[in-house]
């Protein structure tokens, strides 16, 4: 083998060597984790879903799933500030207690569900949530929605 050979196998060795940790460098360290509990009015939010977007880096959105007022995105979320925003679930249909039939069908309750989400938690741009999650780091995040 040549030195020149030699030279130009170093070099590129040490641009290989170079890419990867730019690329890895650029991501700005580990992810972290979010956990927390999520009420509406004081209540746990029985079923839900709690959304993080990022907002450098990576965009992509982080999604944990909320059961009886409870999440963990476990270590997906990427350090920095996040912004959240909180989907409700899809509400059950209600059973049947009588008072309709097939063709009449029972009159739905006017009654306001207590455990709605508030519209304004709905969307990232106007729920004013916001989490910062540090490299590596499992952050808790509570929060009581109200109207």
């Amino acid at each position: 083998m040549t030195t020149f050979s030699r030279v130009r196998r170093a070099g590129s060795a040490l641009l290989v060597c170079l890419s990867v940790l730019a690329l890895t460098s650029c991501s700005g360290g580990s992810p972290g984790a979010v956990k927390g509990k999520i009420t509406v009015n004081g209540k746990p939010l029985t079923r839900g879903l709690i959304t993080f977007l990022p907002q450098s880096g990576k965009n992509d959105p982080i999604n944990a799933a909320i059961i009886d007022g409870e999440f963990d995105t476990l270590m997906t979320v990427p350090p920095g500030v996040s912004k959240i925003y909180i989907i409700p679930s899809s509400s059950k249909p209600e059973e049947a207690t009588g008072g309709g039939n097939d063709l009449v069908p029972k009159p739905k309750s006017a009654a306001k569900d207590p455990n709605a989400v508030p519209t304004k938690y709905q969307n990232a741009d106007t729920s004013g949530l916001t989490v910062t999650v540090k490299s590596g780091e499992t952050v808790t995040f509570d929060k009581d929605l109200t109207p």
